[in-house]
């Protein structure tokens, strides 16, 4: 079980929890956003962790504007990985593919101009 869906599914017991206090929620509101930062070093997330994410940001008052950043920092990490060594292999090319779909995210026009140099190397 990866750290993100750990926490996720942790996060989902608590909210629905009857005795559910607000001080709680913004703990898990910041528990939430530190773990997502972590689970972008394994380049490893689910379109189910992405709507479980999207409904626990509403119930947890997560801003549109804080889900955009998380969205845009994953997918450049992913992008600035798969440039590092400047290769790209058929693999990080479909990792790369996957995570954009997942995230339904449109980049800002720098991080699409390293996607579409990404797609141009071989």
């Amino acid at each position: 079980m990866s750290i993100l869906r750990s926490l996720i599914d942790s996060v989902k017991s608590a909210v629905s929890n009857e005795a559910f206090e607000r001080v709680k929620a913004r703990d898990l509101h910041d528990e939430l956003l530190q773990t997502i930062q972590l689970a972008r070093f394994d380049y490893n997330i689910t379109a189910e962790e992405v709507a479980d994410i999207k409904q626990l940001a509403s119930r947890l008052e997560i801003t549109s504007t804080e889900l955009q950043k998380i969205k845009h920092d994953l997918l450049e990490d992913v992008v600035n990985h798969a440039l590092a060594d400047n290769h790209i292999t058929p693999e990080e090319k479909a990792l790369i593919q996957e995570v954009e779909d997942c995230l339904q995210y449109e980049p800002e026009p720098t991080l699409q101009a390293q996607l579409e140099k990404l797609k141009q190397m071989g």
